[in-house]
């Protein structure tokens, strides 16, 4: 929870677990592998422990949304009209906030972020359906899926919709539209990684 002076709560089983200041105005907080708050410019990831900045990245606009795989090894940053694909290094960042190497105050740890690659595409939704592949629902109403560095078309819809998310035992893509009205898609993660 983000307050209006700055001071960003953090709860755990109901109850208040930590709370910190931010040296920036909280736009918006994103949970997953690492807890993501974002500024106008740029989005900044803290450690979940201790609440270090792991790394603080410089984006404009800041992103609207943050997307996590699900083993916490990739991550996507959602702008407004495109996307970025970044691998999160998990054995550098472990290493430097046990070496007590981490710095509250600037940019944080430089290599806990790869670039990967920039996609020129406006997600709407978007759900991780395995480690390697991401689901998105784009500006125009196509349902596409981002595979290492590659984005195939899945479908297009007849309406816009907003991913709810994926069911692997039935291998089943949920949608839901304005009306709430829910739609489901038959997609099987071995074919699509195929």
């Amino acid at each position: 929870m983000r307050t209006e002076n700055g001071t960003v709560k953090v709860y755990k089983n109901f109850s208040e677990h930590k709370s910190f200041k931010t040296n920036f105005s909280n736009e918006g907080i994103f949970g997953g592998r690492l807890l993501a708050i974002k500024s106008k410019e740029f989005i900044t990831f803290y450690d979940w422990e201790h609440f270090n900045v792991v790394r603080r990245i410089d984006v404009n606009p800041s992103p609207k949304n943050v997307y996590w795989s699900e083993n916490g090894s990739q991550v996507i940053l959602a702008l407004e009209e495109t996307f970025y694909l970044l691998n999160f290094n998990s054995d550098i960042v472990d290493s430097a906030i046990k070496k007590g190497a981490v710095d509250n105050e600037e940019d944080g740890i430089e290599d806990a972020f790869t670039f990967i690659e920039e996609f020129n595409e406006a997600i709407s939704s978007g759900v991780w359906i395995s480690n390697e592949c991401f689901v998105f629902m784009n500006s125009k109403g196509i349902i596409n899926y981002q595979i290492n560095s590659k984005i195939l078309k899945l479908t297009s819809a007849d309406k816009k919709y907003f991913i709810l998310g994926y069911d692997q035992k039935q291998n089943r893509l949920y949608l839901i539209d304005k009306s709430l009205n829910l739609v489901s898609f038959a997609l099987l993660v071995s074919l699509v990684n195929f």
